[in-house]
């Protein structure tokens, strides 16, 4: 499965997400995405750097120019212009990788991608 978004999502998120699976990526909805990618372990969820970095295999190359330019600070509107997406596709981009890092904000995205050595 390369996405899922449910018919309750607005047409814009739906239409991100094509765009993002048509350039090679995939998308789920954060919330979904964070029930997936948890690992319960003697019934508590281990959240360890071993975790973080096997999530952040999940990236896609697209993905990893975007965290990349979320590390140097660059809004979403520069990330668009400096990788001829649209905003919308790359606030996909962003979401996908917060979920997949775990992270609770862009900074902390960064974060635990120079902690991992990702940038």
């Amino acid at each position: 499965m390369l996405g899922f978004a449910p018919k309750t999502a607005s047409g814009s998120i739906i239409e991100a997400a094509m765009r993002l699976i048509l350039a090679g990526g995939r998308y789920l909805p954060p919330r979904l995405a964070e029930i997936a990618s948890a690992r319960i372990d003697d019934g508590s969820v281990i959240a360890v750097r071993d975790d973080v970095a096997r999530l952040a295999e999940r990236l896609t190359e697209r993905q990893m120019e975007v965290l990349r330019l979320i590390a140097r600070g660059q809004s979403n509107k520069e990330i668009a212009r400096a990788l001829d997406l649209t905003p919308s596709t790359v606030k996909t981009h962003v979401a996908q990788v917060l979920t997949c890092l775990g992270a609770a904000n862009r900074t902390d995205a960064a974060i635990k991608a120079r902690l991992l050595d990702l940038v």
